[in-house]
């Protein structure tokens, strides 16, 4: 071999970039589709972040071999309805230890996510585009105490969620004695663990087909929009929004009893409201939008109204 020649080592670690750039278009995919459900207000809030990917792994929840199941994180709203599973090799430095010149972060060794799944901790994964390389690679990082450090930010959004058995939805008044009373939401800890605790839009669905409670009213997360920006919409200049609900909760059974007949014998299966905590006050029936001026759910529409 002639004295001028080398051998050259990979710069990367083999397959890495075909792992890199498949994380790089799920990401991609999941922040138009995380725009367009939960509207401008959220999607525009949580810009913030928008040149890290961001994966929150809960070890409490059963983890596939060699593998991580998680949820894409926009900002500080966990997207449950965006789930990601992906290879470990991700975690790990990019760069190949006998050669190359990259220069990045450590990465993430074994035995820190060792340690984590037998701790069952909830861990925030943080990718950060490596700016100087063509190929999307990223470096990463892992945070133990997200949820403790940012829980007054904190949001959480379930699985998208369209209800069923619903024909027809009657345009008439609630009574006051359901619009001036508080509901209590119980069972989110199954849907949305870490919601917020602030003001969120709700809607509540009384349904016919649950089998451990008859009168059982399901709460589904609303994120609404402002009327009048349609045309805006139909041109792409501005997410939907607004038109899809999310996996909530429930209205406690000590409670829904009145509250679930009333919607039944009236043709009101569907309500509108605002929980603040857990506690849930009821804005009206479908009929609210003909005054106010929040857009009417897409999902509604082939719901014939009387």
């Amino acid at each position: 071999m002639p004295k001028n020649m080398t051998i050259n080592s990979p710069r990367f670690v083999d397959g890495v970039e075909k792992l890199h750039a498949q994380l790089h278009e799920a990401h991609s995919k999941a922040q138009k589709l995380f725009d367009s459900v939960l509207g401008s207000s959220v999607s525009k809030k949580d810009n913030q972040h928008s040149k890290c990917i961001r994966i929150l792994v809960d070890f409490n929840e059963t983890q596939p071999n060699d593998k991580l199941t998680g949820y894409f994180v926009f900002g500080w709203t966990i997207a449950r309805f965006l789930p990601i599973t992906f290879d470990m090799a991700l975690l790990f430095p990019v760069h190949n230890h006998g050669g190359g010149d990259i220069s990045t972060r450590s990465g993430i060794t074994y035995d820190k996510i060792l340690k984590s799944k037998r701790g069952q901790d909830v861990v925030l994964f943080n990718f950060m585009r490596i700016e100087y390389e063509d190929s999307p690679l990223y470096s990463t990082s892992m945070m133990t105490d997200f949820l403790s450090r940012y829980a007054d930010k904190i949001d959480d959004v379930g699985q998208l969620y369209l209800p069923t058995d619903l024909t027809d939805l009657s345009v008439i008044d609630i009574p006051k004695e359901f619009t001036e009373r508080c509901y209590t939401l119980v069972g989110e800890r199954y849907y949305s663990p870490y919601v917020t605790k602030g003001e969120a839009y709700c809607v509540l669905f009384a349904q016919f087909d649950n089998e451990y409670d008859s009168n059982a009213i399901k709460v589904l997360r609303w994120f609404p929009v402002q009327k009048g920006i349609e045309a805006e919409q139909m041109m792409g200049l501005e997410p939907d929004g607004g038109d899809v609900f999310f996996e909530l909760g429930y209205i406690s059974r000590q409670e829904n009893s009145e509250l679930h007949s009333f919607m039944v014998e009236n043709h009101s299966q569907l309500l509108f409201g605002k929980k603040e905590g857990n506690s849930i006050t009821l804005l009206g029936g479908v009929k609210m939008f003909k005054s106010n001026d929040l857009k009417y759910p897409r999902c509604l529409y082939k719901i014939a109204l009387k």
